[in-house]
């Protein structure tokens, strides 16, 4: 049975905290981390953030996640499963999602009074409810959720909007890169599925992300392929045929192409 949420206070102390697919095997959690006081450092996959006070980050699942506070920090940390997201709204749900898209490369955003006023009686009541060991129906869970991300969405100056024109291919688009970029490599089957020709989706995304389409499904797959390579007990010839390669060596050629190391020093190197 998987579990709905977690939340939990964030203080200082020594060592890293591990959330994400170490607790979730299913990597199907967003997670919500906001720095009170203090701050300190979060690694988001493998890129590490100093995180300041009255700032928060939010992740997408399968993010592999870190963090460390600094003497004296306070905050919050809250993990929810994908299959609450439906029961937020489709307001909320799209407009929460096309903006963690988007802000991948800046993760950070800085809270006011108005977020620590309506979203801390949030996350103390989530961590009370879990305390208690109190069975909590999903929509009344999805409620307090819908508080969270609206309160995030205001901070990022999105969700006001609908989202339409080249916004709406670049969302659907990474919508369907996360279900099929194991499988499907070719610009020409998220063209199709989009309901465009591979030439229009390729002009849309580079002036979206500045990127073609052949080029972000091979980031995508690559940032996978570190993701598996970082996980214990999980061997060369898994991953590769976890990630639709059909010859190992393949993989294994991709994966040095793109890292300049082998798969197992890589995995030395990112385990330290």
């Amino acid at each position: 049975m998987k579990t709905l949420y977690q939340a939990a206070r964030i203080a200082s102390g020594e060592g890293w905290i591990i959330w994400g697919p170490e607790y979730a095997p299913e990597q199907e959690y967003f997670h919500l981390i906001w720095f009170l006081w203090a701050g300190g450092e979060i690694v988001l996959d493998f890129d590490s953030i100093s995180v300041g006070e009255n700032q928060l980050v939010c992740s997408a699942p399968g993010t592999r996640l870190r963090w460390q506070a600094k003497k004296g920090a306070e905050g919050w940390i809250v993990a929810f499963h994908a299959s609450l997201l439906p029961l937020i709204g489709p307001d909320v749900r799209l407009a929460y999602e096309a903006e963690l898209f988007r802000r991948k490369e800046q993760p950070l955003v800085r809270t006011d009074a108005e977020f620590s006023a309506k979203a801390a009686p949030v996350f103390e009541a989530l961590q009370k409810i879990q305390e208690s060991n109190l069975q909590i129906a999903e929509e009344f869970l999805a409620g307090y959720l819908r508080v969270l991300l609206r309160q995030t969405l205001r901070l990022w100056g999105g969700g006001s909007e609908p989202i339409s024109g080249s916004t709406a291919v670049w969302f659907r688009f990474n919508q369907l890169l996360e279900a099929h970029f194991r499988h499907q490599r070719r610009a020409a089957f998220y063209a199709r599925e989009i309901g465009l020709s591979p030439g229009y989706l390729n002009e849309v995304l580079k002036k979206t992300s500045g990127k073609p389409a052949k080029t972000l499904i091979l980031e995508r797959l690559y940032l996978e392929a570190r993701r598996k390579a970082s996980q214990r007990g999980v061997s060369l010839q898994e991953v590769a045929y976890d990630l639709g390669f059909h010859n190992p060596g393949h993989f294994s050629r991709f994966f040095k192409h793109h890292s300049g190391l082998t798969f197992l020093q890589f995995r030395k190197k990112n385990q330290k």
